[in-house]
């Protein structure tokens, strides 16, 4: 890579943005892959079948006996070869005519992307570097799960951010280093839980504040002092050891629990709606009539099928001993159990608790990193915006009607389901942007009533399919673009097409009726 046009433009903005960060050059982006790619670890790389050279996937499903090709490899336009009358008879000879005939593409790029390298499931992007999810973006290098953002290094589940490096699960930030589950912040480093909040650094659980660091309110040009002289420290260690300690890592020791005693007077029983879940019944009825013409009813038997796709939660105690669970989201599951909180209880602290006055005596990065674990408690989650019946759900923004599901934004109707992006009524989904009315589908941008699409764009009623783009009213077609009535990327008759369609429909509504799943998937089609 280093040598071609991709990374002299991503090595400019990468020089631009650690300036900005850091007031002054640490040199090349190369100098810093093996740091920044900590924040790619689910990324993996599979030999093509075809070249032999490494192939990006981020998801963990696909079937490792079928090979695997590079999206540069395979050609959408290619003329396939028409299955017979009786291998389209019904569900099982279709899959008996596939078998030893499917293969997975890796390295997607749809829509307008371009200058995308070893990076997967890329949406109307550009100059994107080993990456993955990343939707309507730019400058993007060594991040995951990204939409709406620019100038992004080392960095994970971000939204609407610019010039940010090594941070993780924010939303509306810019020029920020090692941020994590902050909202609407900018020139900040080092910090946790902070809204609506600007210049901090060394802080934790605060709103709306300006001019911080370890929590204590500072003079603007006293802060400005210590800032410079921090920054300074912080450039020198990245040059040198090319890579920063981590905000987690500062806050590894126990906490003590004599800074809790300072709160527990304040707190209150948290008050909580009462939990509807009615609508996840009702939406589910109504997706499967939609995709099988027949409804299926009782959604809690068919819950361990539908979480096949979602990322787990765990239950772990707080620091106050309350019971909550957790999501395998971002760096959650990597927060000290020790230090994590209710979210209430997380902003009582941030008011409580600040550096002692040693720290102003001697302002340095090994001083800020002794007095941390006086502050550091994690909140994982974050409520955004107007959210309405979100139950069990974590990270809300803008959201309704949400059930058991993470990364929720501007969507309604989201069950069992990991990131959905301004969609509805997506259930047992991984990765739906701007989609609706979908059942167990991945990394699925625009696309409607589908169920089991993975890899896809702008498809709409469409079953067992994989890299495709534009294609309708279609089933079991892989890497292909605008067909309809496609089996197996070759076009039939509309009439004969329903005629398959409605056997196939009525079989599996059939089997899960019956067995409340399907052995089935999109990654796995065995007879």
């Amino acid at each position: 890579m280093h040598a071609d046009a991709l990374y002299q433009e991503l090595n400019k903005h990468w020089l631009s943005t650690s300036r900005a960060l850091l007031g002054e050059d640490v040199g090349p982006m190369a100098e810093y892959e093996k740091w920044l790619s900590q924040a790619t670890s689910g990324l993996v790389f599979r030999k093509s079948a075809q070249s032999g050279k490494p192939v990006a996937f981020v998801l963990p499903f696909y079937s490792q006996s079928a090979p695997a090709y590079s999206f540069d490899e395979v050609d959408l336009g290619k003329k396939a070869e028409p299955l017979s009358i009786n291998e389209i008879k019904d569900i099982d000879s279709i899959l008996g005519a596939l078998e030893g005939r499917v293969s997975y593409t890796g390295g997607i790029s749809l829509g307008t992307s371009k200058l995308v390298e070893k990076s997967t499931d890329v949406v109307d992007s550009f100059y994107i570097y080993n990456s993955a999810q990343v939707s309507f973006s730019k400058y993007i290098a060594y991040c995951y799960n990204f939409e709406y953002s620019t100038n992004m290094f080392g960095c994970v589940h971000f939204g609407e951010s610019n010039f940010c490096i090594s941070s993780y699960n924010n939303g509306k930030i810019t020029r920020c280093l090692e941020m994590h589950n902050c909202r609407k912040c900018s020139d900040s480093h080092y910090c946790h839980n902070l809204y609506a909040s600007q210049n901090a650094m060394f802080s934790f659980n605060l709103r709306n504040a300006n001019f911080v660091i370890g929590n204590i309110k500072l003079p603007k040009d006293r802060y400005a002092e210590l800032k410079k002289k921090l920054l300074g420290e912080l450039a020198g260690m990245l040059r040198k050891d090319k890579s920063l300690p981590s905000l987690l890592g500062l806050a590894s020791r126990p906490p003590d629990k004599s800074s809790l005693a300072k709160i527990a007077p304040l707190r209150k029983p948290e008050s909580r709606k009462p939990a509807g879940t009615g609508f996840a019944e009702e939406k589910f009825g109504e997706l499967t009539k939609i995709l099988f013409g027949k409804q299926l009813k009782g959604i809690a038997q068919y819950e361990k099928w539908l979480r096949g796709y979602v990322n787990l939660t765990k239950a772990v105690r707080s620091a106050f001993g309350d019971e909550i669970e957790v999501a395998d989201y971002a760096d959650y599951f990597a927060y000290p159990e020790a230090r994590l909180v209710k979210e209430q209880d997380a902003f009582l602290l941030g008011d409580a608790l600040r550096f002692d006055g040693a720290f102003l005596e001697n302002p340095s990065f090994s001083e800020a990193g002794r007095q941390i674990g006086k502050i550091a408690y994690f909140y994982a989650g974050h409520n955004g915006g107007i959210v309405e019946n979100a139950v069990e759900s974590h990270v809300n923004i803008e959201c309704s009607n949400c059930y058991r599901s993470t990364l929720n934004l501007n969507s309604k109707n989201c069950v069992h389901s990991f990131y959905s992006l301004e969609s509805d009524t997506v259930f047992g989904c991984n990765s739906a942007r701007k989609s609706s009315y979908l059942l167990r589908c991945c990394q699925a941008t625009r696309c409607a009533r589908c169920f089991e699409v993975d890899s896809s764009m702008e498809c709409t009623d469409c079953y067992f399919c994989h890299d495709c783009e534009n294609v309708r009213d279609s089933m079991f077609c892989f890497n292909t673009k605008n067909k309809t009535n496609a089996i197996w990327n070759v076009e039939l008759p509309q009439d004969k097409y329903r005629l398959v369609k409605s056997a196939v429909l009525g079989e599996l509504a059939s089997r899960l009726e019956k067995g409340k799943s399907l052995d089935l998937s999109i990654f796995n089609l065995k007879a």
